[in-house]
């Protein structure tokens, strides 16, 4: 397989880009410079760019927001961090400082030295972000180097670093971050990510307790410790042991998936906690796979129904296996006390205890959020029928303000035509506000065209409709009359944006049904975002392919493109050829991920060709391919 990026273009790449530092000095521009609008995401820009880039920042006056998206340039090292921090010490108005370097492995504690010498000169600094995602160099002193920095600025009030993936950081570092700010009392929000560094265990949690204690005013907190499996419940109760001082907290959000440590007394600590701040409106707890969790940890939830001003519920017990519906009723009977949320998301995938008894507890309860704009339910359960389903989307009618509703049911056998009946009387209600609408089934045997025929019939009255995700894996039900009559609920609706079907495996597809999805889109004058699977549907050929490179012609206002055609070994070069005229005329598609592996009739001469027209985009920011060729082949271009 062969993955071609942006990077692959790096002469166009600087053409493009002195052209637009030329007009950028033109403009003068006072407040805002976005570096990511100057270069392409996901580019592997080296130092001698940075520096280029760098030198620019002289020319704007008094820039008060700086934002850089560095992500997975893997050429870049600390010599350019270098470069970047200079240009940053020379401009001491900035008050948002946004950088994103994840993915630079090559990036160390002396490229993060450099960084922090820049940052303790930004006097006015309230907002500072630092992705440090899977900088795997960076250690103990790179964190201690930016609590240091934190000392000097009394402005500062916000704060994100993500230190993922980086697994050299233990406690001594992680304890040093939380105490390192001169105004605490200033801080509104703190959100660090520590997932997969294993060296962060309980310790850092007391410390981040302790430092909460300082923290009054706060109302914003995230930590993250996604499998840090030496994190537990002792961590979760020490963090917070002192969230009672944090009297002006409005968000909470605690993640620990995959922490094996963690129990169910954890959760009933850190409810306890939380429900004496009346300030709070949204909680987010995701403990996945936290396989000690049991139903007693979902009762424990119930606490925060005395939260009388929470909006917001975000709970992940993926695969906690110890849950069944006596959990979901508890859940239940909590949602049934606070009637005004607006956004509900649950996740119980992958816990086999899980019946319909337990889902239409949930079906029930969601009768009284009459407020409810947002709502997520993933419930891949493997003893659930059509009964909770139903009780599901009975439970939505009448949900006036509803705007975006995603429904996973996972591998299920058990959706009926009744089922399909009741969703699209539910979704009919809500016609004037429903802009999103996600839906996902796997290998649902007794689903049939007739029934996609009517949710399909039902997106004609969907006047606010803008966004569409139908998910389909491996279902021999779906067949071409299914994107047949997709195609003529979306030739109705004229606000939509973005649209994501997903037809992986599903093996009756042909280019019939293809071609008339097709010209039903063509019709989508709005749509920005396009997003197809039709991977190993062996069915479609060049056929297929040319009626989709037609369609995206029509789209003049497309900046995304997503298709994978993975196993479909019927396209050759011809189908291909088609594609590359089109987008090679396209002035505004900013992203494509275009996925050929294992179509086993291109040839090698016909995809460098398309390759070739692609990398000569200017507008592209994101470029990625795959084909059945060896990187090797392309990685000169």
């Amino acid at each position: 397989m062969c993955l071609l990026k942006q990077s692959l273009k790096s002469n166009i790449y600087i053409n493009s880009l002195k052209s637009k530092i030329n007009a950028l000095k033109r403009k003068e521009i006072s407040s805002h410079f976005n570096f990511s609008e100057l270069t392409p995401k996901y580019s592997e820009i080296d130092d001698n760019e940075i520096q280029n880039i760098s030198k620019t920042l002289r020319w704007i006056k008094c820039p008060q927001i700086i934002k850089f998206d560095l992500k997975g340039s893997k050429k870049l090292t600390d010599k350019g961090l270098f470069h970047l921090s200079e240009a940053l010490k020379k401009l001491p108005s900035v008050h948002t400082l946004d950088l994103n370097l994840s993915g630079c492995g090559r990036v160390t504690e002396q490229g993060v030295k450099s960084l922090t010498d820049a940052i303790k000169r930004l006097k006015h600094l309230r907002k500072l972000s630092l992705n440090l995602q899977g900088c795997s160099q960076i250690a103990d002193t790179g964190l201690k180097l930016l609590a240091n920095s934190f000392n000097g600025l009394a402005s500062l009030s916000e704060i994100y670093v993500n230190f993922s993936g980086c697994y050299l950081i233990t406690n001594d570092g992680s304890k040093k971050i939380i105490n390192g700010f001169k105004r605490p009392y200033a801080m509104r929000s703190i959100n660090f990510d520590f997932s997969l560094c294993s060296g962060v265990t309980n310790e850092t949690g007391t410390a981040f307790g302790q430092g909460l204690k300082k923290l009054t005013f706060l109302e914003k907190l995230l930590l993250l410790f996604h499998k840090c499996g030496c994190f537990g419940n002792d961590g979760l109760m020490n963090i917070t042991k002192y969230l009672e001082n944090t009297t002006s907290l409005k968000s909470i959000e605690i993640g620990a998936e995959g922490c094996m440590c963690l129990k169910d007394s954890g959760l009933l600590t850190i409810n306890n906690a939380l429900k004496t701040i009346n300030s709070l409106q949204v909680v987010k707890f995701n403990f996945a796979r936290c396989h000690s969790i049991t139903d007693q940890g979902l009762k424990a939830i119930e606490n925060l129904a005395e939260n009388t001003k929470l909006k917001e519920i975000d709970l992940n017990f993926k695969e906690c296996e110890g849950i069944s519906d006596q959990g979901l009723i508890y859940l239940g009977d909590f949602l049934q006390k606070i009637p005004g949320l607006k956004k509900i998301c649950l996740s119980t995938m992958g816990c086999e205890q899980i019946t319909d008894k337990g889902l239409c507890a949930i079906g029930e309860s969601l009768k009284m959020q009459k407020s409810l704009q947002n709502l997520d339910l993933i419930f891949e359960c493997c003893s659930v029928t059509d009964v909770s389903f139903i009780s599901v989307t009975e439970a939505l009618k009448g949900h006036q303000f509803l705007e975006s509703i995603y429904l996973d049911f996972g591998c299920t056998d058990y959706l009926s035509s009744k089922f399909f009946a009741s969703l699209v009387e539910s979704l009919s209600s809500m016609a004037n506000t429903l802009k999103s609408f996600k839906f996902k089934l796997m290998c649902c045997e007794f689903m049939g065209d007739k029934d996609m025929e009517t949710l399909s019939n039902c997106f004609k009255k969907l006047h606010s409709l803008e966004d569409i995700r139908i998910w389909f894996y491996n279902n021999n039900k779906v067949t071409d009359e299914t994107l047949i009559s997709l195609s003529k609920g979306f030739k109705a609706i004229k606000s939509l944006k973005s649209v994501n079907l997903m037809f992986q495996g599903c093996n009756k597809i042909t280019d019939k049904g293809v071609c008339s999805l097709s010209e039903g889109l063509k019709q989508s004058a709005h749509l920005e975002n396009i997003d197809f699977d039709f991977s190993w549907c062996k069915g479609i050929t060049n056929e297929g392919l040319s009626s989709l490179s037609k369609c995206i012609q029509r789209l003049s206002l497309l900046d995304e493109l997503n298709l994978n055609l993975e196993g479909c070994c019927a396209i050759t070069d011809i189908g291909l050829s088609s594609l590359k005229e089109t987008l090679g005329k396209s002035k505004g598609l900013k992203a494509a991920k275009l996925q050929f592996t294992d179509c086993s009739s291109l040839s090698q001469i016909g995809f460098k060709d398309f390759v070739d027209v692609l990398k000569r985009i200017d507008s592209m920011r994101i470029l990625n391919i795959s084909c059945p060729f060896y990187r090797m082949d392309y990685e000169n271009y």
